[in-house]
């Protein structure tokens, strides 16, 4: 029996190391940004719906295609 814990990959890990503080909430910045970015240069951002690629706008309605 081990006394690390399982890891489900879905919550991030709890991190002492002081190179990890804080990347979460960094990497959550940038995608945001991203995001916004994509909005406004292409108005739409391509995300995976039921296993397929879907295109969202920025009001929340999905696309079939690149728009």
């Amino acid at each position: 029996m081990t006394t690390q814990q399982q890891h489900d990959g879905l919550q991030p890990m709890e991190s002492q190391d002081s190179d990890f503080i804080g990347a979460l909430a960094a990497l959550r910045r940038a995608a945001v940004k991203a995001r916004q970015r994509a909005f406004d240069t292409t108005g739409s951002v391509a995300i995976v719906k039921d296993g397929k690629v879907a295109w969202q706008k920025k009001d929340g309605t999905l696309l079939d295609g690149p728009k």
